[in-house]
């Protein structure tokens, strides 16, 4: 498995487990992550932190079978945030919120879903033609 750093060099202390893959890095700003793979090398989530541990945010990935994203999930942890432009879990968590993804055969995403305690809403379609893709986002 390969990896990619996805963030600029601001990154220090940056521990990598023997596959190459990151385990932890430290952010100038003081934000420490934290990576977990599950078995078969996908990411599994991502711990955000800050240097004195006061917010704490948890990223969730989930995989169908053939290992595209079926979920992505945010969690705040915490009852004084308010997350805008999501569709927040529950009336009682505003700090949490889960998206869900629907394939093409050919592994392209055409739907996705924001999913609440109480069920699931179509938040955006993607159409895709051979060499556009469109997305069009459902409120």
């Amino acid at each position: 498995m390969s990896t990619v750093e996805l963030l600029t060099s601001i990154e220090t202390n940056i521990i990598r487990d023997k596959n190459n893959r990151v385990l932890s890095f430290q952010r100038s700003m003081q934000e420490n992550f934290r990576f977990y793979y599950n078995d078969k090398m996908e990411l599994d989530s991502v711990i955000q932190s800050d240097s004195e541990n006061i917010s704490r945010i948890k990223y969730i990935y989930k995989y169908y079978k053939n290992g595209l994203i079926s979920d992505y999930i945010v969690d705040h942890n915490n009852p004084t945030v308010v997350l805008g432009g999501v569709r927040s879990w529950s009336k009682s968590r505003h700090d949490k919120y889960q998206l869900t993804y629907i394939y093409d055969k050919k592994g392209n995403w055409i739907k996705e879903y924001a999913v609440i305690s109480k069920g699931k809403y179509l938040n955006a379609k993607s159409i895709v033609t051979p060499k556009i893709r469109t997305t069009v986002l459902i409120k």
